[in-house]
Formats: structure tokens, sequence, C-alpha cells
């Protein structure tokens, strides 16, 4: 569509070529770079692209001269995408040889916000090694080398804290990682105490169950936990080369794994996850490669 603030010289055009969940795409040609600041101004003045555009997310040169492609955040996201309101042709031409617009969708990830320094105050981290949140957007994050959890609402500000170094009940020795059930239970993988430990939301110790070995409900230095679901906590017990699965409350179910390059074999795995089908991803470290497993193994 043409735009407005337009010389007599050239006349100015805006094109959609893409769309996703948060970012519209549209190529712009006849436009110089010193006039980008107002581009947006123009667009909405123009009343012709049913959006709530919120502001100019990025724009870059593209392979033509003088041809732009500009990325705009919306905000919210309409009920109506754009390509549903109809243009008329002659509202459209299009830029001298454009090239074939994408057919791909795209998906643009912009900065959102951070928190965090070295130290030991409320806020603060020392070598932070696991983080998980709640159906809240509550975020817990696992402040390994502080022997602590740390909770903050979803934009970093801080809630709560607990536990200190020691081997005592809500103690920690290096709590590797955390996780996060439906119901808001707090699950740490206390590494160098060798045990799960389990909390309420807001830190109250419930529950805790493990001890050095490499029986059933046994580990060497657990380094990554994961809940289902259903309630289900896979425990990644690393210097073991095993996966094991245990109820909400600490029963032992099942493990799998073992030292080697074959399937469903490991060597110092350092990350697992848990899909909503159930199906179980590890990370494993030094075979340079993710397993996936099924529900139950």
């Amino acid at each position: 569509m043409p735009l407005g603030d337009q010389s007599d010289d050239a006349q100015v055009f805006l094109i959609q070529i893409g769309q996703s969940l948060s970012v519209v795409e549209f190529l712009i040609s006849n436009y110089g770079e010193e006039r980008m600041p107002h581009l947006l101004e123009a667009i909405k003045e123009r009343g012709e692209i049913d959006l709530a555009l919120e502001q100019v997310y990025g724009f870059s040169q593209s392979d033509l001269d003088r041809e732009w492609r500009l990325s705009v955040l919306l905000d919210p996201l309409p009920a109506t995408p754009a390509t549903d309101k109809p243009v008329p042709p002659t509202e459209r031409p299009v830029p001298p040889n454009p090239g074939p617009p994408s057919s791909t969708p795209t998906f643009s990830v912009a900065f959102v916000n951070k928190w965090g320094t070295e130290g030991t105050g409320d806020g603060e981290f020392f070598r932070p090694s696991g983080v998980a949140v709640a159906s809240d957007g509550s975020v817990y994050v696992a402040d390994d080398w502080n022997n602590r959890i740390q909770k903050f609402t979803f934009e970093g500000v801080f809630v709560t804290k607990w536990g200190r170094y020691d081997g005592g009940d809500g103690q920690f020795d290096f709590p590797r990682d955390v996780a996060v059930a439906s119901d808001g239970s707090v699950y740490v993988a206390d590494n160098q105490n060798r045990r799960i430990q389990k909390f309420t939301s807001e830190g109250v110790f419930v529950s805790k169950w493990g001890t050095w070995g490499s029986g059933d409900g046994e580990f060497s230095g657990p380094g990554g936990i994961a809940v289902a679901s259903d309630g289900s906590v896979y425990v990644l017990d690393t210097s073991n080369n095993r996966i094991q699965q245990f109820t909400s409350t600490g029963v032992f179910v099942t493990e799998w794994g073992g030292f080697g390059t074959g399937d469903g074999e490991f060597n110092g795995p350092n990350g697992v996850a848990v899909a909503s089908d159930g199906s179980v991803y590890v990370a494993d470290t030094w075979n340079n490669r993710i397993q996936k497993f099924s529900p139950g193994r």
C-alpha cells in the first residue's frame, strides 16, 4: 500500500510478506533509511492494516536497492489477522523485482528481561544451574554454589528463598536442579547430599529420599530432575549414567541406562525434560546427543 509523507519524485509502498504469533513482516520499497523513525506513524495514519501495531521491532536492508524488510510487534495479537482484510489491487502495487514472497512463516524472538548478578544477597546468584517455572508463572532458581533455592515472580521480582549448606532437611550441598509439579510442589536434586528433597511452593520442607549408592532409589550425584503431568518424578542420576523414575512421594518405579554409547545408554547425562505426552528427553552430554524415550520407558 502507498504510505503518506511522499515526495513528488518517489512513491513509497508497503507490502505484507509474513506474520507470526506476535510479529508481522513487511517489504518496503523506495523508503530511505533516514525516514525509518517515522515509518510506524505513517503506517498507523493510513489505517489500512487492521493490527494493533505496537512498535518497530527491527528492519534491515534487503538484497534489492532501497528495499527494506520491516518487523513490527503486535500487542495484543488481533483476533482477525491482517491477511483477512482485503486490500484493493490498485492499493498494493508491487515494487520492481521484489522477488517471490516467502511461504515459510517467520518467527522472531525478542529479549524481554534479565535479573541477577554475582553475590549472596536476595536476587543475586553464584553459579545458578537450574530453573523451573510453575503454572502461576513463579520462577524457581537452583542457586547452586549458594546452596539455596530462590523464588521470583515472572518479572524477576524476588519473593523468597530457602536453604543453606549442610545435610539437614531443607539444607543443600550443591542443589544442581529444580522442578515444579502441577500442584506447585518443588523438587530439588540435592547433588552432593545424594538425595531428592520436596517442598511446598513457599519452601516448606515436605519429604526427601535417596542416599549414596547405585541401587534402586540410590544416587551418585543427581544432576537433573523433571516432573511429568501425572506427577511422576524423573531423576538424572548423572554419575550412575541412568534415569530413575519415582512417584510424587518418592516411591521407586523403574530405572534405565548404564554407561555406554548404545541406544538407551549414557555417558555423563546432564539434562532431562518431560513432554506433555510423557515422552522423556535426555541430554546425553559426553555422547554428544539427545535421546528420547516413551512414557514409562
